[in-house]
């Protein structure tokens, strides 16, 4: 454009001001279709360079999405960790559900959102902060994290979890490939409610399609006591070292057999009255 090369040349300071008031006339009504665009390329170069950047710094990777039924990850870990401890976390095309137990303080929390955050973050494009990862595509996410009560639906605690597990369940016999964490699945009801509708769950999950369904619970008997080839069982590792609790926030295969609520409260509330 010989106007935007003349433009380019003069000096603005001394272009004078009928100059001035050619140019924005030129650039309001001539130039601003493609000044717009000019400022998309600008902002998505920005875009690329910023997640260039981190990626360098971070260390990440760019995941294999799709190319697998495995959700595979290596070397996972937490991004907003100053000393993340990296965990594998593989499920097998042939797994539906994975039901996590541990202690409270043990790590699952935070390796649920790890693993959901590399899902999220692979299925937007992003790199992710593994060593390796291979993630199926997946038609549904759902990440239920710390989740609470619905005050604008009037919902509580346990009336939100089986609400949200319902739209699950509906959109696995569907058809569609899903993919969805549950931190402390039916915490907001009673233990022996919570047993039967964790046995409902994993009788429904039991269906054709790839569908990862991530559970955990610091309640055991939520596992239950059947063992089912479509159901995988993990824990974080804990153990008891000179009367006190040891987390080392690693992944280990089968369920946790520590208890350490009682500990707990014998140490901080027993142990301190007088």
């Amino acid at each position: 454009d010989d106007f935007i090369q003349e433009l380019f040349r003069r000096d603005l300071d001394n272009a004078g001001h009928n100059f001035l008031i050619k140019a924005d006339k030129y650039l309001r009504n001539y130039f601003q279709d493609k000044f717009i665009h000019l400022l998309d390329a600008v902002y998505t170069l920005d875009a690329f360079v910023s997640i260039a950047k981190t990626t360098i710094a971070a260390k990440l990777i760019f995941p294999s999405i799709g190319q697998s039924k495995k959700l595979s990850i290596v070397q996972g870990y937490h991004l907003l960790l100053s000393k993340p401890v990296a965990n594998d976390f593989i499920v097998g095309d042939h797994i539906k559900l994975v039901f996590l137990t541990g202690a409270n303080m043990a790590g699952k929390s935070t390796l649920f959102r790890t693993v959901g955050t590399i899902v999220c973050l692979g299925h937007s494009g992003f790199p992710v902060p593994a060593f390796a990862a291979s993630i199926p595509f997946y038609d549904y996410i759902g990440v239920h994290i710390s989740s609470g009560d619905n005050l604008s639906k009037g919902y509580s605690r346990f009336y939100n979890e089986v609400m949200q597990t319902k739209i699950l369940l509906e959109s696995i016999e569907s058809g569609k490939n899903c993919f969805a964490i549950f931190d402390e699945l039916f915490s907001g009801t009673n233990l022996n409610d919570a047993v039967d509708c964790a046995n409902i769950l994993i009788e429904r999950l039991n269906h054709t399609g790839i569908n990862h369904v991530l559970v955990s619970s610091h309640n055991i008997q939520l596992a239950g006591e059947k063992e089912l080839g479509y159901v995988e069982y993990c824990h974080t590792e804990t153990y008891i070292s000179d009367g006190q609790p040891v987390f080392t926030y690693k992944l280990l295969p089968g369920k946790n057999e520590v208890k350490l609520g009682l500990l707990i409260f014998r140490q901080q509330i027993t142990n301190g009255m007088t």
